[in-house]
């Protein structure tokens, strides 16, 4: 009783030994080990992954060793039996008390001995490119603490699991990469004292440059949910749809009415979605970007929905040019992309209720010291400069005016007018439309790339100006008196806050002034 007692305590501290030493790991490593560990004769496994960029591989998991012993040892490439797989070959078996154990490294016999192992096999996790080149993602060590002679036959089944694995073992790695990386990022910015607006590009950029890599793409792409509108608006964007050339209507700031393109329709769906030819007419393809789609390549795409406690907030989009059909997205790509969405959207819900909560502490300041001078008796000409002054501070524009209610011009802040320019661009006088008939505001990221104001293509002569624009009602009750507006650097994305903003300082112009919190 006493040796069962002391066998029981050593094993209880080796469980807390392993506890303390292995972090959670991602359910495909898991997944892979448990596979080994059932083959014939085999007692422990430990898993060397390879990390992006690298040419070594390091060990991450095992299962059924009685130490932490191997765990974090790094397998260079030609350095013992793993390191030789690493570059090249097929799968290795061996017994460590004979001569082919001396194939091994030090390292590699230093922790297969340690836990009292006698034969092992050393399997490669070979996965293929896009170009159907080999590429070793990974090693599994799988040994016995019985002498035990494996087969041809079952080296060769290790083998084809080894196949069969490569790729979710490679995802998982990339997104545990690309998550530990993403939550270093914004403990940076925060740490930096970062504004949350900056904190929020920057995030988004990340995502869309990950999210790329990860599933081996050109282009990354991420978008915004308006959930008034239903409407995706580009964030960010990451590569190229062709090297070298720039396409005017896939850029940041982009905006996809709902149901529209690749992004449109996961959302609709509430889950991953391949277009395997975006101009096969699988999906709607917004009329403003159909001539830049048919002078494309093919290119399928797949885009994935953000989602938060069941709740849609945005969605990520990637692009291959298919030219073979190992550039098809496969199911192993809609598996990662799943796991990238539950990584990313909480960084992006997060980034966004920064941002939010910024814009509106700043705005109740603002509002709170314009309530008194709006309220005072001011002729008409004042108010109109009083209005295009603060909406400027609130939503941090870069020009603004105010026209009546039939959208003749009241007044333009004078210094640069850009796109609210006399006279009107025919998009704005759409939007301007728009707000006066439904006394609601309207706001878009580029005036120039959305499909709700014009059905031509983007010219890509047109100048790069500030062409984010938000156009909020003056009324009192069902009477509307006037339109306030602002223009925005291209790209930007205004929110609901800076919407709520503007309409506020709008209603502060009408007495009695209308309290706003936040």
């Amino acid at each position: 009783m006493p040796m069962a007692t002391a066998t029981m305590l050593d094993a209880g501290r080796a469980e807390v030994a392993r506890a303390l030493t292995l972090p959670t790991q991602p359910r495909a490593f898991r997944t892979a080990v448990r596979v080994f560990l059932r083959f014939p004769g085999v007692d422990v496994v430990w898993l060397a992954v390879r990390e992006s960029r690298e040419q070594a591989a390091v060990i991450r998991s095992s299962q059924g060793a009685r130490s932490a012993a191997g765990l974090g040892l790094h397998i260079e490439p030609a350095v013992g039996v793993g390191g030789a797989l690493l570059l090249a070959g097929g799968p290795w078996r061996g017994e460590l008390a004979r001569s082919e154990g001396s194939c091994l490294s030090p390292e590699e016999r230093a922790f297969l001995s340690q836990e009292g192992t006698k034969h092992v096999m050393v399997i490669p996790l070979r996965g293929t490119s896009l170009r159907g080149e080999a590429r070793i993602e990974g090693i599994v060590y799988a040994a016995s603490r019985r002498r035990i002679s494996w087969t041809d036959k079952t080296l060769e089944a290790a083998r084809r699991a080894g196949e069969r694995l490569a790729r979710s073992v490679r995802d998982a790695q990339r997104i545990l990469e690309v998550s530990e990386r993403w939550e270093l990022l914004w403990a940076e910015l925060a740490a930096n004292g970062e504004g949350a607006d900056r904190r929020l590009d920057q995030v988004a950029r990340q995502i869309a440059a990950d999210a790329r890599a990860v599933l081996r793409s050109g282009i990354g792409i991420v978008f915004r949910l308006d959930a008034a509108s239903g409407v995706l608006h580009s964030l960010a964007q990451d590569g190229e749809v062709i090297p070298g050339e720039i396409i005017p209507a896939v850029r940041r700031g982009q905006v996809l009415p709902p149901g529209c393109g690749c992004a449109g329709r996961a959302v609709t769906l509430r889950k991953a979605f391949v277009a395997a030819d975006y101009a096969s007419g699988s999906i709607v393809v917004p009329p403003i970007m159909a001539e830049a789609v048919a002078k494309l390549p093919t290119l399928t795409t797949l885009s994935f929905p953000l989602m938060v406690r069941r709740e849609v907030i945005g969605a990520v989009t990637v692009g291959r040019l298919k030219t073979s059909p190992l550039v098809d997205y496969s199911s192993e790509d809609i598996r990662a992309a799943e796991q990238l969405a539950r990584a990313a959207a909480p960084l992006l819900a997060r980034a966004q209720r920064a941002a939010e909560h910024a814009r509106r502490e700043q705005g109740a300041s603002e509002l709170s010291r314009l309530a008194g001078s709006l309220a005072q008796s001011l002729s008409v000409a004042a108010v109109c400069e009083q209005l295009v002054r603060s909406v400027l501070v609130l939503v941090r524009g870069n020009s603004a005016s105010i026209w009546n209610s039939h959208g003749e011009p009241m007044f333009t802040e004078a210094r640069r007018p850009g796109i609210l320019r006399e006279p009107k661009d025919p998009r704005l006088e759409r939007i301007l439309e728009q707000v006066a008939r439904n006394s609601q505001a309207f706001w878009t990221p580029d005036l120039a790339n959305d499909p709700r104001l014009a059905a031509a293509g983007v010219d890509p002569t047109e100048r790069s100006e500030a062409r984010a624009v938000l156009v909020a009602p003056i009324r009192i009750r069902e009477t509307l008196l006037g339109l306030l507006g602002v223009s925005g650097d291209t790209g930007r994305a205004f929110t609901d806050t800076d919407v709520e903003l503007a309409q506020a300082l709008a209603d502060q112009a009408v007495p009695p002034p209308v309290p706003w919190t936040p």
